[in-house]
């Protein structure tokens, strides 16, 4: 049976989650590809640090070239994170002719146009399974399963973090901070969190995602992004109430006016199948032209699950080098291109801090309606003359625009004592 030489870069929690199947699981993988995957040279600037798999003499190295310009290595894993130096590690590899894997979305998310390209002049593959959902097949489904759809609108819970501390909020009726706190004791949230709270890791996603379906490069930077870190336990509460869940939801559309993207917590009926997805898993809920609706669910990130994706890529890869088969093609171009909307629309909730008096409501609704943004309903239980009392107002579909221009000029208002909550809805009812 044919041998491909594997080289690893970054033997942390993932690196060393995939070393452990391509040891452990050798004879199942080989049984199932065809082919033997075998681990050459594993690279990584700690050498003494202990792990949960004992790697065979010889293989655990300090030097990249080990691993770089090994000849007997053809598959190239990058598994460091970050822009540099991953970046230029696997620019490194194609132009020698290796074929390359990485579980890096804010690489690609940035640098994703330059690392295209090579691959496509250098004629090797470039797998990146693992970068978005974890343990869930999106690229592959994207690439090969959906090929002949044209992907019209895609949903996806991207972070398992947030996911986690909304649910934790919801269910055990805790505040944002205990409920991280929670899930960094659980190790489901890094010690700083920043990254996952702000929706930018979604947003990384989300790039990785529209350049796929698009075959065009839209950084994460021109990507719309808002996290949870504004969301309160009482915000949760009002949108049960209004019949909805709220998740951090990454959304790409098409509409008559170009491609809309953006990640921000959103309010989901309780009715859709996205608003039972619970805890650390994550869900990317897709429309294609031929396919229709589907929900791609799994758990979105973990040693694991995202090695298990690695080795999905190598076993692809794997067998494409046996075949000579060269990769599809992939036109990456600038976003630009395609226009990006970014004035979209929505149906809005918002959460007023206004005095308990008369006429406050009703200036609110002037200004909502200068704007031309109508009220469906609305929700003010609490009595306090004089002193500031929750308002929240569900909106019928606005503009981006306008919402923002009227929640300015409501915000400038004697009566309002605090800074607006503005959430959107997901989905058009």
């Amino acid at each position: 049976m044919k041998k491909i030489g594997i080289g690893l870069i970054g033997f942390g929690t993932i690196g060393a989650g995939v070393a452990r199947l391509l040891l452990e699981r050798k004879k199942l993988l080989s049984e199932r590809a065809g082919f033997i995957p075998e681990l050459i040279s594993v690279c990584d600037c700690d050498l003494k640090r202990p792990r949960p798999v004992s790697l065979p003499a010889g293989i655990l190295t300090r030097e990249t070239k080990n691993v770089l310009e090994n000849p007997r290595v053809q598959i190239v894993l990058e598994l460091i994170g970050g822009i540099e130096p991953a970046g230029s590690f696997l620019l490194k590899a194609l132009q020698n002719g290796k074929s390359v894997v990485t579980a890096n979305k804010a690489l690609l998310a940035e640098k994703g146009d330059c690392l295209f390209s090579a691959a496509e002049q250098s004629g090797c593959h470039l797998g990146f399974e693992a970068s978005v959902g974890g343990s869930i097949p999106i690229v592959k489904t994207l690439k090969e399963s959906f090929i002949a759809n044209n992907i019209t609108s895609l949903y996806g819970i991207l972070n398992g973090t947030t996911n986690f501390i909304l649910t934790r909020m919801v269910e055990d009726r805790l505040s944002l901070a205990n409920a991280l706190k929670i899930a960094q004791d659980a190790g489901f949230a890094e010690r700083d969190p920043s990254l996952d709270l702000s929706g930018n890791d979604s947003s990384h996603k989300l790039s990785v995602l529209a350049t796929l379906i698009t075959g065009k490069f839209f950084p994460a930077a021109a990507i719309p992004t808002e996290g949870i870190s504004g969301i309160t336990a009482k915000d949760l509460d009002y949108a049960a109430e209004l019949g909805y869940g709220v998740k951090l939801l990454s959304i790409l559309k098409f509409g008559q006016n170009g491609l809309s993207l953006a990640t921000y917590p959103a309010l989901i009926p309780n009715r859709h199948i996205l608003s039972s997805v619970r805890d650390v898993y994550n869900a990317i809920f897709l429309t294609g032209d031929l396919v229709g609706e589907s929900l791609l669910f799994g758990k979105g990130a973990g040693m694991d699950p995202t090695a298990s994706s690695v080795i999905s890529d190598i076993i692809s890869i794997g067998n494409n080098i046996l075949c000579g088969a060269k990769p599809l093609p992939f036109s990456i171009t600038p976003g630009k291109k395609l226009q990006l909307q970014t004035d979209f629309k929505s149906r809005y909730y918002f959460r007023f801090s206004a005095l308990d008096q008369p006429g406050v409501l009703a200036r609110i609704a002037e200004i909502l309606g200068k704007y031309n943004i109508s009220i469906a309903s609305c929700i003010q239980k609490e009595e306090k003359p004089q002193k500031a009392v929750p308002v929240v107002v569900l909106t019928h579909t606005a503009k981006e625009s306008a919402v923002k221009a009227a929640i300015s000029a409501i915000d400038r208002l004697a009566a309002i004592k605090s800074k607006t909550i503005l959430l959107r809805l997901a989905f058009d009812e």
